[in-house]
């Protein structure tokens, strides 16, 4: 599962899993780092249309009611300063390209420090230093 959390002068992205099989962490991270790196440098326009239109959907499901609509004002106004209509974040997300993904992953992926967290049977937990240098595996 994928994470984004905004505030005005910083951030964090990152993914989460769970798995009860100690003996495949280091493939899950291996493979999430494997994607990560894909979008410094593959990732296509059908992919990028494919997840403009989950984050649109996402976004005003989650605006059922207002509870939602209050927690979103409040969020963005804490954030950014500012409310934005669900139009214009509608407008904001269609903007996005392939080579937009491509230049804000290779900013923000590429190369980058990480944080890394495990809770419970960690054992068979990659090394951090490995998964460092995994940020920065050959692109081309």
């Amino acid at each position: 599962m994928s994470f984004n959390t905004s505030y005005t002068d910083t951030g964090l992205f990152g993914i989460y899993f769970i798995t009860e099989n100690k003996d495949c962490q280091d493939d899950l991270i291996h493979f999430a780092q494997k994607e990560w790196a894909r979008l410094t440098t593959s990732v296509t326009s059908a992919e990028v249309e494919r997840a403009k239109q989950q984050l649109k959907s996402s976004l005003l499901l989650s605006l059922d009611g207002t509870t939602a609509i209050a927690e979103d004002i409040g969020r963005q106004l804490v954030t950014t300063g500012k409310r934005t209509s669900p139009q214009e974040v509608e407008q904001l997300i269609n903007k996005i390209t392939a080579a937009d993904v491509h230049r804000v992953a290779s900013q923000y992926l590429w190369d980058r420090e990480i944080a890394m967290v495990g809770i419970g049977p960690i054992e068979c937990m990659p090394d951090y230093g490995r998964v460092r240098n995994n940020m920065s595996w050959n692109r081309f």
